[in-house]
C-alpha cells in the first residue's frame, strides 16, 4: 500500500496512517480483519503482481469493480502519481543516510556477505565506479580495499561489525543468497530521498542502457523476481512505469562431466 509512511504492506497498517488515493490523501480511520479468506493472485501485463480477496476493487474505466467481476483484458487504474512519503522513516544510523542507502542498492545488486565475515562489492572493469565505492566503502566502514582478482575489480572490507550491519538491513544470517534478495523493509517506509539513493546505488550495479531499434531502454535485471516486483513499485512513486519479463530461464550445463542449472534471471524495462 501507498502510504504517507512509505510502501507498507497491508498487514501493517494502523489506524491513523495515510493512504493514497485518486482524491489525495486519506486517514484510516478503523482497520477491520475479515477473517480466512481464499487470496487471488492477480498479474498484469506489465508484469505487476498482486494478491487479494475476490471482493477488492479496482478502478476501471467503468468505474470500480471488485476482482470477481473483472475478466482478463480488464483495464485497470493505479494511483501512484504524485506521491510523497511525509512520514517516511529516517535510516536510524550514524552515518550519512543517503550514502548508506546508495551503498545498500549497490550491495543488493552486486555485493556478497561470506561466512568469514568479507563484505565485498564487484565493480567488473569499470575503474571509475570501483574507485567511488572504495571510496564509499572507507567513509562507511573505515577502511577498504579496491583489488583485481584477475577477471574485474572488487571492493573488499573484512570487518564483522560492518558485515553485521549489512545483514540487519536485509535480514539474513550467515552467507548472502542474490536469489533471495529484497528491498529492505526499512528503505521502502524510508522518505523519496533515501529511495532514490536505494536505487541509484541498484541501477549503478545492475542497470545497463542500450538501442533497441532506435528506442533507448533502461533495463535492470536480477535473479530474484521479488526484488524486481518491489523496485516496479518504487519506481511507480517516481512516476515511472516498467514492465517485467523473464531475461534467461534457468539452463541445464555440463561442464568436465559434471551437471549444474544457471540462474535464471529476471529483468524490467523503462522505455524512453
Amino acid at each position: 500500500m501507498v502510504t504517507d509512511h512509505g510502501l507498507v504492506a497491508a498487514k501493517d497498517l494502523r489506524v491513523g496512517m495515510k493512504v493514497w488515493t485518486l482524491d489525495g490523501w486519506k486517514t484510516i480511520t478503523e482497520v477491520l480483519n475479515n477473517g480466512v479468506q481464499p487470496v487471488y493472485e492477480v498479474e498484469f501485463e506489465n508484469g505487476l503482481e498482486v494478491k487479494v480477496t475476490a471482493d477488492h476493487r479496482f478502478m476501471t474505466p467503468h468505474g470500480w469493480k471488485r476482482l470477481d467481476e473483472l475478466k482478463e483484458g480488464d483495464y485497470v487504474r493505479f494511483v501512484f502519481d504524485g506521491v510523497e512519503f511525509e512520514n517516511g522513516l529516517e535510516l536510524c544510523t550514524e552515518r550519512d543516510p543517503e550514502l548508506v542507502a546508495e551503498f545498500l542498492g549497490y550491495w543488493c545488486g552486486d555485493g556478497s556477505v561470506s561466512t568469514s565475515d568479507h563484505v565485498t562489492l564487484y565493480a567488473g572493469s569499470d575503474k571509475e565506479l570501483a574507485r567511488h565505492l572504495e571510496k564509499t566503502v572507507k567513509q562507511l566502514a573505515g577502511n577498504a580495499y579496491l583489488l583485481n582478482d584477475g577477471s574485474q575489480l572488487l571492493i573488499d572490507v573484512h570487518r564483522k561489525d560492518f558485515a553485521d550491519f549489512v545483514r540487519k538491513f536485509f535480514d539474513f544470517s550467515g552467507p548472502s543468497n542474490s536469489k533471495k534478495r529484497r528491498v529492505p523493509e526499512l528503505i521502502l517506509r524510508s522518505k523519496k530521498n533515501i529511495q532514490r539513493a536505494f536505487l541509484r546505488g541498484l541501477f549503478s550495479a545492475d542497470g545497463s542502457v542500450y538501442d533497441a531499434n532506435g528506442s533507448v531502454t533502461l533495463a535492470l535485471s536480477s535473479s530474484s523476481k521479488e526484488l524486481l516486483k518491489q523496485v516496479q513499485l518504487m519506481l511507480l512513486c517516481f512516476g515511472i512505469p516498467t514492465t517485467l519479463t523473464r531475461e534467461k530461464k534457468p539452463e541445464r550445463k555440463k561442464i568436465k562431466g559434471n551437471a549444474y542449472y544457471t540462474v535464471g534471471t529476471w529483468r524490467i524495462l523503462l522505455n524512453g
